[in-house]
């Protein structure tokens, strides 16, 4: 019988065999219902037609035409049939098992150690078979830890849900920049063919748990929780799938702000008839803790100069409090850290929640001077604040600096316009000062045969002409100068390049014989005014008028600017600069100022009544702006020879060493080729985006296409090379990749010809920090909220500590699929024999009744 149906229907007996049901089914019956009517139109007319034909066709009896008629109708409905593809559906049902994806957060995040709160240190230590002590002590376990212990344990979770489930283990953070993929496979724990109830596959299953487990490094940069959910959806598409459980901490920092990405994934789990399952790991109280966010500072500086520091300190819960911030020092490399004697107190600020250095609101600056050592090369210091008792993170307490010590003087170009009591005082101190400062004096009005003074090497017989001998110069000093010798057009036009690109520094000092003409009002000097952070008043304006004939002295007071800048600092404690400000010397005269620029800031004021500007601001008598790329200094009085008389001149040479440092302190970074970064210290994982300025010899913007710069670690000769490209002349972009931690220094080393025209002296070479990422660590609490969204309901987010729940959550691993395998009969030995045996009737009877 089987053979007679499977030679007639081609049905064999294997696709008999466990069958649950037959049933009959037109598998080619169209979609479109008008073309369905059409084919019952066709057929009914074909049929009318053949009754029609065959009523007037021989001479036959009626009954006769009729069964004939009734066969060819047959034939027809047959053919009909065909058309619609008859076939034999064979139903089955079959059990499968349904998977489990299990995703483990292996983030920088889950190295925290929490400090639990005791009822939930009770229960955490119960499914992780720990000591209640080992919880609350210092060496308690880190978050991987924890989730090693409890998943892997003999009766733990993955071995419960093994029984009915294979488990894909995978864990996500890969963010290694060679990795395709943010998730990566861990190991399969059972699979469809090995589910078994036997001690020894509960044995191999555990192993496999341990296996997995091991292999959770706690290295990821970032956590992207809907990243590493679609992932795996991706990875395991066309595989059944029961749940999918996510095991992680929650802080979602390398998605954006907002929980749409989590909404997104979840919906596309629902999409594929997947719930999802989290854990939450970690403690979701927050931390209490001061951080030392930033520690900034100049990149290079000269022996012996005064070094500033701004220490960014902030808080979390722990507003209010009083602290010290204390400036530590150490040679590159050395391990041992060196007390600079310099502290300054801060009361931490914001509300009690805020904490990081993206808050403003909490974050305080703090100023920190200290003098620069005598030894050249690479110095590091730190800012530190000593761990409170109540804090919980004491790794972030500091942040450091590193400074280049030089022995390279500052060049200083002083010019004049006469032999004033502040032009020789300052002469006579930057003469002095012959290991700092290399200086070419100017006095206008000299005799043509008066010797200029100089320092060594720095003698010039005429002023600076051009470019080349401008641009030696780091600092210039301009003491009401006058159109004469050489002070014309061509120099006052190189100004403006010196300062605006060339990083160069410059201090005007007021005086009053030719300010008035020269500087105000369209006077020879316009184009200098324009690089003053003031707008002068003139002699004969209403703002001038009203103090002329004033005979008595005028203090000069710290503006709340000048009270943390770094020129004004003659003490390093706070309270004693304003003190040493408060006793010196004022000054009978100041040139009235009309308004301060919009860029600029005022750092000392004149403090006599009803000395203002004409926005009824104070009067600036000193003030400062960077101009494009440098800095230009005003000095609004001229009789800081009168601080002499205190403290044996120290107050007087501190300023003007303040002033030129700060000054100077662009053109130490400005050589004739400048790398410059988008920031000093970076996250492992991140791009380096790296600007270079290249100038040829004659200080005009290189040419070449491209540029080759070196990332080497500090102290190394060799590092891996970089090729730039040229975005116009004398500029080059690109991108290294952070690809290593530690402290690195990024030099340029050819140009496209392979070759490098300049000198390693030409290059201000940039130092950078690359460490791993903090984001990881600033909220370190565990975020249940996000692992709720991600999960759908509270009901499918519990903590670590009751992730025994989750085998009564999960569904039944194994599931009843129905089958259905179609057989076509339509083309098959028995309807062919049919649809003959029709034709051969009908010709048979169309035979003897002589109807053909």
């Amino acid at each position: 019988m089987i053979a007679m149906m499977e030679w007639l229907l081609g049905v064999s007996g294997d696709d008999v065999a466990g069958t649950e049901a037959w049933s009959l089914r037109l598998t080619g019956i169209p979609e479109n219902l008008w073309i369905l009517l059409g084919l019952f139109v066709v057929f009914g007319l074909l049929g009318w037609l053949v009754v029609r034909c065959y009523r007037g066709e021989g001479r036959a009896p009626l009954r006769i035409k009729r069964g004939l008629s009734a066969l060819r109708i047959a034939l027809l409905f047959l053919l009909f049939l065909i058309i619609l593809q008859p076939a034999l559906v064979a139903r089955f049902i079959r059990k499968e098992t349904t998977a489990v994806a299990v995703l483990i957060d292996d983030t920088i995040s889950m190295r925290w150690q929490d400090r639990y709160p005791d009822e939930h240190r009770t229960a955490l230590a119960a499914v992780a078979g720990l000591p209640h002590a080992r919880l609350a002590g210092e060496d308690r376990p880190a978050r991987t830890e924890l989730v090693r212990r409890i998943l892997s344990r003999e009766e733990g979770v993955l071995k419960r849900l093994a029984k009915d489930h294979p488990l894909a283990v995978f864990r996500f953070g890969v963010t290694s920049r060679d990795a395709t993929t943010y998730i990566e496979p861990l190991g399969e724990i059972a699979d469809d063919a090995s589910v078994s109830k036997d001690p020894q596959a509960d044995d191999s299953r555990m192993e496999s748990a341990r296996e997995a487990m091991g292999k959770l490094e706690s290295g990821g940069y970032n956590t992207n929780l809907a990243r590493a959910m679609r992932e795996v959806l991706n990875r395991l598409e066309g595989r059944r799938l029961s749940a999918a459980v996510v095991v992680s901490d929650g802080q979602n920092t390398g998605a954006a702000k907002g929980g749409g990405r989590l909404s997104g994934a979840r919906q596309m789990a629902q999409q594929r008839g997947i719930p999802v399952y989290t854990v939450t790991v970690g403690d979701p109280r927050p931390p209490r803790n001061i951080m030392v966010a930033q520690l900034q500072g100049p990149r290079e500086a000269r022996q012996k100069s005064r070094l500033s520091f701004t220490a960014f300190v902030t808080q979390r819960l722990m507003s209010r409090q009083v602290v010290d911030v204390t400036l530590f020092q150490s040679r590159l490399g050395e391990d041992q850290w060196e007390d600079t004697g310099v502290s300054a107190q801060v009361e931490l600020g914001g509300t009690a929640e805020e904490v990081g250095a993206d808050d403003e609101q909490g974050l305080k600056e703090v100023l920190l001077t200290a003098e620069a050592p005598d030894e050249v090369g690479l110095h590091r210091y730190r800012a530190r604040i000593e761990p409170l008792a109540e804090e919980m993170i004491v790794t972030d307490n500091e942040a450091a600096a590193t400074v280049r010590i030089t022995d390279q003087k500052l060049s200083v170009l002083f010019v004049s316009g006469d032999a004033g009591w502040e032009f020789q005082f300052l002469r006579n101190y930057l003469l002095k000062m012959s290991e700092h400062y290399g200086a070419t004096i100017w006095q206008q009005n000299a005799d043509a045969r008066f010797n200029q003074d100089a320092s060594t090497g720095m003698k010039r017989a005429t002023l600076p002409s051009s470019r080349d001998e401008l641009f030696k110069y780091d600092v210039i000093i301009l003491y009401d100068p006058r159109p004469a010798e050489g002070m014309n057009d061509t120099l006052l036009g190189m100004l403006e390049e010196f300062v605006g690109k060339h990083h160069g520094g410059i201090c005007y000092i007021v005086g009053n014989k030719y300010t008035d003409k020269n500087v105000t009002g369209g006077g020879a000097f316009e184009s200098l005014a324009d690089l003053l952070p003031v707008v002068l008043a003139r002699q004969d304006s209403a703002i001038a008028l009203q103090f002329e004939g004033v005979k008595e002295m005028s203090a000069v007071r710290l503006s709340p600017s000048g009270m943390g800048h770094p020129m004004m600092q003659l003490a390093s404690r706070a309270e004693e600069n304003t003190s040493i400000w408060d006793i010196l010397p004022g000054t009978y005269r100041s040139r009235p100022v009309s308004r301060l620029k919009t860029l600029a800031t005022a750092l000392a004021v004149n403090a006599a009544p009803g000395r203002l500007t004409s926005d009824q601001q104070p009067e600036p008598v000193i003030a400062i702006q960077y101009y494009g790329k440098g800095r230009v200094l005003y000095m609004g009085f001229d009789s800081t020879w009168r601080w002499r008389s205190l403290e044996e001149a120290a107050h007087y040479e501190r300023f003007w060493e303040n002033v030129l440092d700060f000054l100077g302190q662009g053109r130490l970074e400005k050589k004739r080729i400048l790398i410059t970064t988008n920031g000093e210290k970076f996250d492992a994982g991140s791009d380096i985006r790296v600007r270079v300025e290249a100038y040829d010899r004659d200080f005009a913007p290189m040419r070449s296409k491209t540029l080759t710069l070196a990332m080497r670690s500090v102290g190394e000769e060799k590092g891996t090379e970089y090729v730039l490209e040229t975005d116009k002349p004398g500029s080059y972009t690109g991108i290294i990749p952070a690809d290593r931690v530690g402290m690195f220094e990024i030099d340029a080393v050819a140009d496209e010809t392979e070759q490098a025209d300049w000198m390693p002296e030409d290059v201000a070479v940039r130092r950078i920090e690359i460490d791993l990422p903090q984001e990881e660590f600033r909220r370190p609490e565990a975020n249940r909220e996000a692992l709720i969204e991600l999960a759908g309901s509270d009901e499918r987010c519990v903590r670590l500590a009751d992730v025994g729940k989750l085998c009564g959550l999960i569904p039944a691993g194994v599931v009843t699929v129905p089958t259905e395998i179609t057989h076509p009969i339509w083309n098959t030995k028995f309807m062919l024999m049919l649809l003959g045996l029709l034709l051969v009737v009908e010709w048979v009877f169309r035979k003897l009744y002589h109807m053909m």
